[in-house]
């Protein structure tokens, strides 16, 4: 294995114009961190190592949550590195790449980086290469500013740079003409990172880096208001004063410039007179006192957290969705269904599924189950399921629409669709009484509707709906999507936001039309359809299949709600046939010349029918464990059995299953695959599911060479071994330290992997509670079923 000194090389993060990044094991304290190894050319390398370790110590003394923590320095090979705290999380350049985030993102994470630095300038320190891409946001959004590693010391005098250091575009017009380093330099760049952050757009540009440099000293920047019109001409001010030309007319240094920042903050909120905070403020706690919302709130907060596009992103979503044992049932009982299993064929885990359907589609419909299931099982109230049923049809709607505009996530409209109505949905739910009043207004003193709704909340529901979106962690693209838009005058059409506003105001204009119109609203289709014609350009035909697709997916995903409400008009409108007088019809055979047959429509009110011999998935409950463990093990082993018949399966993809099939079953605590690692000669734990398995997968490591304990022995001799109480003291002595370190579990299993006898890891599997592992005969086989289908894995790719 690779090394820089004691630390293991794990992985290769980056690289920059100093040298590389690693993320690394510490050796002794067996802790990831980030390891910068600076380049051999870089100049005056081997002769700044005194200087880099004097900075370092004064940095070290910094303990800030904005500030990435630097631990270590030293010399590999005469090349200085520096090693930080490891950050998991999302680079600032890659999060605006993404496009500007809201403006009360936007101002959060500026006030993080400003008081993380403020810090830094405190210490007499400058930073001198702040950039979005020097900015880490950590899983809560938490700006963390890093890279530390061409900071300068002030005391004294100070020398100007002879030779410039950092990144161009956010340099200081004094910094590029004399070299001088000083903190208004970094308040520049905290300005030209601001203006990103209110735009979506870089301060400077240019074709090439000496006209870039000319722009930064001789050129005005425009107001982030002629960008963004949510930018108040007082924020302009704090940006303009950032990026003046001469140091002495900026702020002094982060912490002034934080003030400003800050004060403007409290300005706000004054000059709105705490209305529209109150009111949501309000909802907020009335929302606390219902004991659905915590849960809810925070399984979609913790959805939103997750990265939608890497595969760690992937193994954190499974799982996530299954602890939560109704949520996974629910979820493969919709991916199994009707309208889903067309693209899928059956699917038995949450792994798999995620494979098969895609991050995306997982997430939305994970998010919109945790949403309605939790509002509409609570009430009887038509009325509120109306809602609930509109915004489920507007998502499935509005999919269709993303994918006839060519979107390239196609589910971010999906949710702006379903959340377009969330304002509206929480105040019926949660605060009645104004909801009846909002009516009131409306039906008796013909007020227009947003302007009921201001008189009785302070605000529109849209804005509310977008507020609580933000709390929710709703990335800004989705909340952006929310606003309500004039089809007649949009906006930019290449603008992906212009488009999802466009597809979310659509997809619920014409669930109302459907749900209210006994003809089914063909004439206000047609007119609908005309108004948004600039912007998305529907035809009708297109609509009718768009439609039917829809309604396919509305039925499987509404479930009980449909059932809960068959009486009711505005439900059956919805799920009913587009053109109910004419069964759709296909066509079969080979070369045109087929013949056509009738297809029934299946209505949402009636239950689904299957193929003869195809069983569905099991919605498994807790009531009767033997049996449910049984289920779900043997429908685990059918999908790997399918899934080794397929020459594009990834053998990543066998082991999340098998992993996730065995969790599932039996309730384990947690559930670990470990593999040997010929580079270092170890068993090391690769992935699982279960309790705070992030970390003792990390600790979840030991040698090949034999010594006396369970996880040799097992090895060696090739069986496998169940520990019932790992406080017998009979047990205790034949536990590894390494292993007593980082369990606290009663009781576990190991089953391990040998092929051709020879050792290729093991499965590991634990319960809290000694003798808390009870298994059938019947269970164990399947098991060890399992257990032999991933050694096939392994003998068939290799």
């Amino acid at each position: 294995m690779p090394q820089i000194g004691r630390f293991e090389i794990k992985e290769k993060l980056g690289s920059g114009s100093q040298g590389s990044v690693y993320r690394c094991i510490d050796s002794e304290l067996r802790r990831s961190v980030a390891i910068k190894l600076l380049d051999r050319v870089m100049p005056g390398a081997t002769s700044i190592l005194d200087s880099l370790l004097s900075e370092a110590r004064t940095i070290s003394q910094i303990q800030h949550p904005n500030i990435v923590a630097i631990f270590d320095v030293g010399n590999e090979r005469k090349r200085p590195y520096l090693v930080f705290e490891f950050v998991e999380g999302e680079l600032l350049s890659d999060r605006l790449r993404q496009g500007a985030p809201s403006l009360q993102e936007a101002l959060d994470i500026i006030t993080g980086i400003l008081s993380g630095i403020d810090q830094v300038h405190r210490k007499g320190i400058v930073h001198r290469d702040l950039k979005p891409a020097n900015i880490i946001l950590n899983r809560e959004g938490t700006p963390k500013v890093m890279d530390f590693g061409i900071a300068r010391l002030l005391g004294g005098a100070v020398n100007p740079d002879v030779e410039l250091t950092g990144t161009p575009r956010y340099m200081a017009p004094e910094y590029i003409d004399q070299g001088t380093v000083s903190p208004q330099a970094d308040v520049f760049a905290l300005g030209a990172i601001l203006f990103e952050l209110l735009t979506g757009k870089v301060a400077f540009d240019a074709r090439d880096q000496p006209t870039l440099l000319k722009h930064i000293r001789d050129l005005a920047v425009a107001n982030p208001s002629s960008f963004n019109p949510e930018v108040s001409e007082q924020l302009d001010g704090i940006v303009q004063k950032a990026l003046e030309k001469e140091p002495g007319s900026r702020f002094a240094d982060a912490g002034e410039m934080l003030g400003a920042i800050v004060g403007y903050r409290k300005g706000v909120d004054e000059l709105t007179g705490q209305a529209t905070k109150g009111t949501v403020d309000f909802l907020l706690r009335r929302m606390q006192h219902k004991s659905d919302f915590p849960v809810l709130a925070e399984s979609i907060r913790t959805l939103n957290r997750l990265t939608a596009s890497d595969d760690k992103g992937m193994d954190h979503l499974a799982g996530i969705i299954i602890r939560d044992f109704a949520l996974a049932s629910k979820i493969l009982k919709v991916v199994n269904s009707a309208y889903y299993s067309r693209f899928a064929g059956r699917i038995g885990t949450i792994s798999r599924a995620i494979v098969v359907l895609g991050i995306q589609t997982i997430r939305s419909i994970a998010a919109s189950l945790i949403f309605f299931e939790h509002l509409h099982n609570k009430t009887q109230a038509i009325k509120l399921k109306n809602e609930i049923a509109a915004a489920i049809f507007s998502a499935t709607l509005a999919r269709q629409a993303a994918e006839d505009a060519g979107l390239e996530h196609v589910e971010e409209g999906f949710l702006c669709g379903m959340l377009h109505t969330l304002g509206k949905i929480l105040v019926t739910y949660y605060l009645n009484d104004e909801s009846e009043e909002i009516q009131r207004l409306v039906r008796t003193e013909s007020l227009p509707q947003e302007q009921a709704e201001r008189r009785v909340l302070g605000m529109s529901f849209q804005e509310m709906g977008i507020a609580i979106a933000e709390q929710w962690n709703f990335p800004a693209s989705i909340t952006r999507g929310m606003v309500k838009v004039d089809p007649a005058a949009p906006g930019d059409l290449l603008d992906k936001d212009v488009k999802l506003r466009l597809i979310a105001n659509f997809s619920n204009e014409a669930t109302r039309i459907i749900g209210e119109a006994e003809d089914g609203g063909e004439q206000q289709i047609r007119q609908l359809l005309k108004r948004f014609r600039r912007g998305l350009a529907i035809s009708e035909r297109r609509f009718d299949s768009m439609l039917e697709e829809a309604r396919a997916e509305f039925v499987e995903l509404s479930g009980s709600l449909t059932a809960k409400a068959a009486n009711d008009p505005f439900m059956r409108r919805l799920s009913r046939p587009a053109h109910p007088d004419t069964a759709p019809v296909t066509q079969a055979g080979n070369g045109g010349s087929g013949h056509l047959e009738e297809i029934t429509t299946t209505l949402a009110l009636e239950p689904l029918k299957r193929p003869v011999g195809e069983d569905p998935i099991a919605e498994i409950t807790p009531d009767d464990p033997a049996i449910n463990a049984e289920i779900v093990l043997a429908e685990g082993m059918q999908e790997v059995t399918d899934m080794l018949l397929d020459d594009t399966t990834n053998i990543i993809q066998v082991f999340n299953v098998v992993l996730e099939t065995i969790y599932r079953a039996l309730a384990f605590n947690r559930v670990v695959l470990c593999l040997q690692d010929r580079n270092n000669q170890e068993i090391q734990a690769k992935l699982g599911f279960g309790s705070d398995i992030d970390n003792f997968i990390a600790g979840f490591h030991f040698s090949r060479q034999y010594s006396t304990d369970v996880f040799h022995a097992a090895l060696k001799n090739g069986v496998d071994l169940a520990i019932s109480n790992t406080g017998d003291p009979k047990i205790r002595d034949d536990l590894p330290p390494w292993y007593t370190k980082i369990s606290n579990a009663g009781s576990f299993l190991i089953f391990p992997l040998v092929m051709k006898q020879r050792p290729l890891g093991l499965i590991y599997a634990d319960h809290p509670q000694p003798d808390g592992i009870v298994l059938t005969a019947k269970q164990l086989n399947l098991i060890k079923t399992l257990r032999n289908q991933l050694i096939l894995a392994f003998r068939s790719r290799m």
